[in-house]
């Protein structure tokens, strides 16, 4: 029996047709409201919210958590197993990194998206190959000679490099881009926006207890070194790094956002960064 074009074309639209009929009842917002509030289409769930909102992803997901009895979002995405989680609940994060780290590796596809790059080293693998190497990691960090070269190293780089480095763009009148030169510092910016009312506002004294001591926060509610069992090996040496040089140049210099208005837009990445850098116009202190 011979088939024409018309003929095959129709047999394949039929043949999908239950198929696509399950998938919009499945995904029916009548039938499945969300606490979220975002609207769900057929087949792509609210991917299109997160297509639209890509260059302003953590203001996005932030608006989200705050309207979130619960403050955690669950979403079904085509092509992603099981679907995603967000959540902003340090409750939730804690039994993530901690409680149950042992139900939640990093699984086959996020170490495939990068294995070409960190191979399965102590960043990228899980389990009993991911334990050997951070115990035998751990025993490097914690050696006091690691730290005192940290130390030297830093203050070396600082004095050396950095300082002469914003002297010179100040008496040029030249516009650093901070970023990059953070960055060429091996100092990386992350930030989470999860503070209560006012946590969009740029308020550094939410880390000072009242008598201006710093009030270091939870791991699980700001996870920047991560928490639990792959809290970072590298976290001393990086706040070494950070308050050497805010010691060192705020003492001399003062910085001032050159970047027009509004606040520097961030960019998706391994790391989150700004985007565009963070060009700032320095002085020197009266």
């Amino acid at each position: 029996m011979e088939f024409s074009s018309s003929s095959t074309s129709l047999f394949l639209l039929l043949s999908i047709l239950p198929l696509l009929y399950f998938l919009c009842q499945r995904n029916d917002p009548k039938k499945q409201p969300h606490a979220h509030g975002l609207k769900s289409y057929p087949v792509v769930g609210i991917v299109p919210h997160f297509t639209k909102n890509k260059d302003r992803f953590l203001e996005f997901t932030t608006e989200i958590m705050k309207r979130s009895p619960t403050q955690t979002m669950s979403f079904k995405a085509l092509g992603l197993t099981g679907g995603g989680v967000i959540t902003a609940n340090p409750a939730n994060v804690k039994y993530t990194l901690k409680t149950n780290f042992g139900n939640y590796p990093k699984g086959e596809l996020a170490v495939s998206m990068v294995v070409d790059f960190l191979g399965h080293g102590i960043f990228n693998s899980d389990g009993e190959q991911w334990q050997w190497q951070r115990k035998a990691a751990s025993y490097e960090f914690n050696k006091r000679s690691l730290r005192n070269f940290v130390v030297d190293t830093v203050r070396s780089e600082v004095v050396e490099r950095l300082l002469p480095l914003l002297e010179r763009a100040e008496r040029d009148g030249r516009t650093l881009d901070v970023q990059d030169v953070l960055e060429r510092f091996a100092f990386d910016n992350i930030c989470q926006d999860i503070w209560g009312a006012d946590c969009e506002e740029f308020r550094p004294e939410r880390w000072l207890d009242e008598v201006g001591a710093f009030r270091p926060e939870s791991p699980f509610k700001y996870p920047v070194f991560h928490a639990g069992p792959r809290m970072c090996l590298g976290k001393e040496m990086a706040d070494i790094q950070m308050k050497s040089i805010v010691a060192s140049v705020l003492e001399r210099f003062s910085l001032q956002y050159a970047g027009g208005e509004g606040h520097p837009g961030l960019v998706l990445s391994v790391t989150l960064r700004m985007k565009g850098g963070l060009p700032m116009q320095v002085a020197t202190r009266g």
